[in-house]
C-alpha cells in the first residue's frame, strides 16, 4: 500500500534522476562502443619508370607506376610518393601533405635505405612549363626531397613553383 497518496511509482520518479544520468551515461558508452572509428594509416605509392606489369597499382615496386603523376594524382594527405633513379619527362602537380622522394634502387622497403645521391631521381620540365607546381596553401608536411629538377619553362617559378605555400624542400 502506498503512503498518504502517494503512489509506488512516484518513489521511482524521486530516483529517476539518478537513473536518468546512469542511462544516459550507459548510452554514451554503448554509442561509443559502437561507432566504427576509422583509422587510415598514410599511403606509399611507388614509381618506377622500368615497371611493366599491367595493371599497375602503385602499392609495391613490382607493381609501381611508370610515371610519377599517376602516383601523385591518388596521393593524399601523410601519404609518401616514391621514386626510383631515373630521368622522368614529365611537369607534376603536388598536393598538400603529400612528401614526394626520389633516390631510390626500386626494392627499398624503408625510407632510411635510399641513397638520393648514388640513384639520381631527375623531374625534366622539356621547356614546356613549372615542373614542380605544389597546391596552394601546402604546409610543411608536403616535401619534395631527393630530386635534380631540369628544363623548367616559366615567366616564373620555372623549377618549383610553390605559390602561398610552406612546402619542404630539401635535398635536391
Amino acid at each position: 500500500k502506498s503512503r498518504k497518496g502517494l503512489n509506488p511509482m512516484n518513489k521511482l520518479n524521486v530516483m529517476n534522476p539518478c537513473f536518468r544520468r546512469l542511462g544516459h551515461s550507459l548510452f554514451i558508452v554503448l554509442l561509443m562502443e559502437l561507432t566504427v572509428i576509422q583509422v587510415t594509416t598514410a599511403a606509399i605509392w611507388r614509381v618506377d619508370l622500368s615497371q611493366t606489369n599491367a595493371p599497375p597499382d602503385g602499392t609495391a615496386w613490382a607493381t609501381a607506376f611508370p610515371t610519377v603523376q599517376a602516383a601523385l594524382n591518388v596521393a593524399t594527405n601523410a601519404d609518401s610518393v616514391w621514386v626510383a633513379q631515373g630521368t622522368y619527362f614529365e611537369n607534376v602537380t603536388i598536393s598538400n601533405g603529400v612528401a614526394l622522394y626520389g633516390g631510390f634502387v626500386g626494392n627499398e622497403l624503408v625510407l632510411e635505405a635510399r641513397n638520393w645521391i648514388t640513384n639520381r631521381t631527375i623531374l625534366d620540365g622539356r621547356q614546356s612549363n613549372t615542373v614542380v607546381k605544389v597546391a596552394q596553401g601546402a604546409s610543411t608536411t608536403t616535401r619534395i626531397d631527393g630530386f635534380t629538377i631540369r628544363n623548367g619553362r616559366a615567366s616564373y617559378s620555372g623549377g618549383i613553383d610553390c605559390d602561398r605555400s610552406s612546402v619542404t624542400i630539401v635535398n635536391n
